[in-house]
């Protein structure tokens, strides 16, 4: 039987790893070799925790606490860890099965025993007896097909896929946040701002209103002022509303209820830091976790296809049990090796290869979109610092102008013209 074990072994395990050929390489999906946007030709510097660049410690502060409490990351880093309990699972069909068996029995039986004497008749007596025993059980099926070792692959590839989906859910919150700091900011700026102009348009009205008393202006100027003076005074609680909004969004995303004073009280934008450079295309593509994630989920989704496959092929079991009985003291052992294969399951097996084939196709097809997003992404995020830059400009000689135009305002005010 062990000659024919190991001949039946030797000729199938040839074959085991030609079952599934990996599908999925570095790149499934070549991305462009160039943006439409202009892109620098320089390396991209790696920039971890960018929002130090802003050197704001109110700021670094948030963020710090956000990644720490933030109930979005919070899910996604027990995600990691049933992944990683998968892939522990995941190896536990390299190793044989042990159980541990004990028994115990109590039995009473009648006997009749005749009576030798004078008197004849029978005699009944009770007898009972005990019996206790012991065995360790021992079951082992040889992984000939891969089907351990494709599901194990798969939970690798599920666990790396959870890690990158972390990593992407921190970098989300920590620009969200980021971002919704500086909106803050920016708010509080232009409600001081709104806050200076009513002023100056109340100072208007008073020499408008003046002026028409004294019959040197019109009633039209009069109520221009006026209606000037309510535009800005209207654009005010829309401000603060938004300011309001904006901390309590804050608040969330660090894991608190709504507040008000948690985003702090800076009320000016700091001064522009360096252009970083965007870098070459492939570099912007290959340090997008998400993607990274997306390609995960196609390999993880590629093993399950193998190890859907290796169902149609026999399965090699090995076993046997040890063990000792009490009463009467005696030891037991058996070995036993089974070889069993699908004949008819009613096409279960071929419904599931297909189905693994399917889902392996809509990650795949994920796998394209995310890639398609990611070049968008890169391609809008050029295309809007580049034309903000030019905004800038623009508006820097916007402000030059006015302020020319505010000085000969002035002048000719007070030269009564």
């Amino acid at each position: 039987m062990s000659r024919h074990l190991l001949l039946v072994t030797a000729l199938l395990l040839p074959a085991a790893g030609c079952i599934h050929a990996s599908r999925v390489g570095q790149r499934p999906v070549e991305p462009p070799k160039s943006f439409q946007a202009r892109a620098s030709k320089k390396d991209a510097p790696k920039v971890g925790r960018f929002w130090r660049l802003f050197k704001d410690p109110a700021l670094n502060k948030l963020v710090d606490r956000a990644l720490e409490r933030n109930l979005d990351l919070v899910t996604a880093g027990l995600r990691v860890e049933e992944a990683g309990a998968m892939l522990v699972t995941s190896r536990s069909g390299w190793f044989p099965t042990m159980v541990g068996k004990g028994d115990v029995s109590r039995s009473a039986s009648t006997l009749t025993i005749p009576d030798l004497g004078q008197g004849g008749g029978n005699t009944t007596r009770e007898v009972t007896s005990s019996r206790y025993s012991l065995s360790l059980q021992v079951s082992y099926e040889i992984d000939l097909w891969g089907k351990v070792r494709y599901g194990h692959q798969a939970a690798k590839e599920s666990l790396r896929a959870s890690q990158e989906d972390l990593q992407a859910a921190r970098i989300s919150v920590a620009a969200t946040l980021t971002d919704a700091y500086f909106t803050a900011v920016e708010l509080r700026a232009q409600v001081a701002l709104v806050k200076e102009t009513i002023v100056a348009r109340e100072k208007n009205l008073t020499v408008v209103d003046r002026r028409y008393r004294e019959g040197l202006s019109t009633s039209l100027a009069l109520y221009q002022a006026r209606d000037s003076l309510a535009a800005v005074a209207a654009t005010l609680p829309t401000l603060e509303g938004r300011l309001r909004t904006t901390e309590h969004a804050i608040s969330v995303l660090v894991g608190d209820f709504p507040g008000e004073s948690i985003a702090g009280s800076l009320e000016q934008l700091p001064a522009p830091m360096r252009e970083l450079p965007a870098g070459v295309p492939a570099q912007l593509i290959q340090r997008r976790p998400d993607l990274r994630a997306a390609h995960a989920r196609l390999a993880a989704a590629d093993a399950l296809v193998g190890k859907a496959f290796a169902a149609h092929f026999p399965s090699l079991n090995i076993g046997g049990s040890i063990g000792v009985s009490f009463d009467p003291t005696s030891f037991i052992w058996s070995v036993l090796a089974g070889l069993t294969a699908p004949i008819f399951n009613g096409m279960a097996i071929s419904a599931e290869v297909d189905r693994q084939e399917a889902r392996f196709k809509q990650a795949l097809a994920a796998y394209k979109k995310t890639l398609l997003q990611a070049v968008q992404e890169v391609e809008d995020a050029l295309v809007t610092g580049e034309k903000l830059l030019e905004r800038e400009k623009r508006l820097r000689d916007r402000v030059t102008n006015a302020e020319a135009m505010m000085r000969l305002a002035v002048e000719q005010y007070l030269q009564g013209l």
